[in-house]
């Protein structure tokens, strides 16, 4: 561990702005680190969903490993992405096909990743952040939630607490994420404010699992990530507010 990089990083507060971009700070662990595998793993989920954002016509987001021009090139030559991505393509020919079943593409990512340490516990919280909101959802919207879990496992334990609840007429999140029934219940009606809330749970969360851990590898990718969680907090705005949360709901299900 170089101890001079967790001394460099400024503290981070979610309703400020931060003193370095995620570029710098990306610049900063590349000097320190090199090119760091765990890393390029919490950017490719950011790859996977501007590949949406690309079929889209939307703006990308700027947190990828791949810029625009590259991401176009890894889709035309079937470079610099998994294999998963280009059996994806195969499998749906049609763009409308592909956006679709875009779930199951965010779920291969989430099942195929290898990680241990943080990592790890920061793909099962993410992964179960979307699989919760599905749930919600489904219920919110009278929707059959084995169908929207089609691409989980349904052996996953964390699947099944949510299968078991399709025929009740409250949803009742699992727990360590009861918190996000009163979020979603709160601001279901206001998009800008529920994608806010789930920014603000998202940081505080991962600040109660690994903040206080100054000097572990867990810790620099977890900054990275709040890092990540803040500019986007400072760059939203209403329309921004609507496109995520559809995009939210849309990878959840």
């Amino acid at each position: 561990m170089d101890y001079y990089l967790p001394v460099a990083l400024p503290d981070l507060h979610l309703f400020e702005k931060p003193e370095m971009r995620f570029q710098e700070v990306i610049e900063l662990f590349e000097e320190h680190l090199g090119k760091t595998a765990d890393v390029a793993q919490v950017r490719l989920l950011e790859d996977l969903e501007n590949i949406r954002k690309l079929w889209r016509g939307e703006p990308l987001s700027p947190y990828g490993n791949l810029d625009h021009n590259q991401l176009e090139e890894a889709l035309s030559l079937r470079i610099n992405l998994p294999q998963y991505v280009f059996d994806f393509l195969d499998h749906y020919d049609q763009e409308q096909e592909r956006l679709g079943n875009f779930p199951e593409l965010i779920a291969t990512y989430f099942q195929e990743t290898s990680a241990e340490g943080f990592l790890n516990d920061y793909l099962n919280f993410e992964r179960s952040i979307r699989l919760v909101l599905t749930g919600f959802r489904a219920k919110n919207m009278g929707r059959d939630v084995m169908h929207e879990l089609r691409f989980e496992d349904p052996d996953d334990a964390f699947v099944q607490q949510i299968l078991a609840q399709k025929d009740a007429k409250v949803y009742e999140p699992p727990m360590g994420f009861e918190a996000l029934k009163d979020i979603f219940e709160r601001s279901l009606e206001e998009p800008l404010k529920l994608h806010q809330d789930l920014i603000k749970f998202r940081f505080y969360r991962l600040e109660e699992m690994y903040g206080l851990q100054f000097f572990s590898r867990g810790r620099l990718l977890c900054y990275l990530i709040q890092l990540m969680l803040v500019e986007k907090w400072m760059a939203l705005d209403k329309r921004e507010g609507i496109n995520q949360i559809h995009q939210i709901l849309e990878v959840a299900s």
